[in-house]
């Protein structure tokens, strides 16, 4: 395969065109059916405090104890609820509706338009369940949809941004993979279902599927993928880490007993969790939707830069104020024997003071680590901006401005012409 046909995008071959945008639409409406029906029994689900999709981390009569303690109606909890799997649901399934309408002719487009759809309207897993407890005859076809809009979705890295597998080893794990989800919902215990596997070709065929989806996007990024195919990977790979690290974040305070210790903790902890994991969701049909679009690709970098700027500000700037309240709270009982809000009043008041300073050291430090080739032009442009000033001599300023220019543009030839002065007639 040519370096030209790696790249080039993957065109839906004319005749195969109209039957699957006609699969796409069943699939799309199928799913779109299944959110509908199902959002009435999960909104039902969560006001009565029925565990039927494990939602609730405690007993329903706990749990609704520590509603009532934090001043919440199981009404309101069912609306939350609903709310979240609706943050969940539409943006991703409008994205992928605007993505068929404008790309369904590209393999990529019609692929994670599919995805979207289906991840959108069952792969949040919680309306889906509630359907298939509540239509055991349909369960199978529900479970299928969802497996399949679920686990497609962790596919993408392999054939982003043009649909091609590159490298292409790992296809034969894809349709291992793929035939085996269908086999699940249609098929289930039968020889066909994973589950019915032995452990061991189980783990090492997963295995084997989470390494080629680590190891083949950063082979394509780095051997194949032309600078506006690298940006449009940066723009899913910040959506994908936002929302994971995200749901790692909530999954590892989950571990932490402290946050279940009490009713009015448990239920607090799951509203914050929610919809801190729901918004952080909204990143990711975005990100696919500039990439796909190719809007405004290359002002990534400046997103990439602001959010490595504000997130090390945040959680430095928390640190030095919880350490900041420890610190003042220990002079404090040890001059009157008492706590003390004034020591909260200081620490807010020496953390704003802190803020822009501390802001400014560490875009530097953000600059001169992971953006050295910007900071270090913008070092050459702000020196010769100072030398500027003060040159007068036309060939030595000549020579200073193609220095500038070929140290911060690096172009393979570089000239400078001056217009002559015109003569007085």
């Amino acid at each position: 395969m040519t370096a030209d046909t790696a790249t080039a995008s993957v065109r839906v071959p004319r005749p195969l065109l109209f039957p699957l945008r006609a699969a796409w639409v069943a699939l799309a409406l199928a799913g779109l059916t299944i959110w509908i029906v199902g959002i009435p029994l999960y909104h039902h689900q969560a006001e009565t405090l029925t565990n039927i999709n494990g939602f609730i981390n405690r007993n329903p009569a706990e749990w609704r104890l520590g509603l009532r303690r934090l001043g919440l109606s199981p009404q309101a909890y069912a609306a939350i609820s609903v709310a979240g799997e609706a943050i969940l649901a539409w943006p991703a399934f409008i994205v992928g509706v605007l993505i068929f309408l404008r790309k369904s002719d590209e393999v990529i487009g019609l692929y994670i338009a599919t995805v979207f759809v289906l991840f959108g309207t069952t792969g949040t897993n919680s309306v889906a369940i509630g359907v298939e407890h509540a239509y055991p005859s349909v369960a199978h076809a529900v479970d299928l949809l969802d497996n399949v809009g679920f686990m497609s979705f962790f596919l993408i890295p392999l054939i982003f941004p043009n649909g091609r597998l590159v490298p292409r080893w790992p296809a034969f794990l894809v349709g291992v993979f793929l035939l085996d989800q269908m086999a699940a919902g249609l098929f289930p215990g039968s020889a066909l279902d994973s589950n019915t596997w032995p452990d061991t070709v189980n783990n090492s065929v997963g295995l084997a599927l989470l390494f080629s989806l680590l190891v083949s996007p950063v082979y394509r990024y780095i051997r194949v993928s032309t600078a506006e195919q690298r940006q449009q990977t940066k723009w899913v790979m910040f959506g994908l880490v936002t929302f994971i690290g995200t749901f790692a974040v909530a999954a590892v305070s989950g571990s932490n007993p402290w946050f279940l210790a009490s009713p009015v903790r448990a239920v607090l902890f799951d509203l914050i969790v929610s919809t801190s994991v729901s918004l952080a969701f909204l990143f990711v049909p975005i990100s696919f939707a500039v990439a796909i679009f190719r809007y405004r690709l290359w002002e990534i970098d400046s997103l990439i830069n602001h959010t490595l700027v504000y997130v090390s500000l945040t959680v430095s700037l928390v640190g030095v104020y919880i350490l900041g309240v420890v610190a003042v709270q220990a002079i404090f009982r040890a001059v009157s024997g008492q706590d003390s809000q004034v020591a909260v009043a200081i620490a807010t008041l020496g953390v704003a003071a802190l803020f822009n300073p501390w802001r400014t050291r560490v875009q530097r430090f953000i600059d001169r680590r992971f953006y050295r080739r910007k900071y270090d032009s913008a070092r050459i442009l702000s020196a010769f901006s100072a030398h500027l000033r003060d040159e007068v001599d036309l060939e030595t300023l000549s020579n200073n401005v193609l220095a500038v220019v070929q140290d911060t543009v690096e172009p393979s030839r570089a000239a400078l012409w001056l217009k002559p002065a015109e003569r007085n007639a």
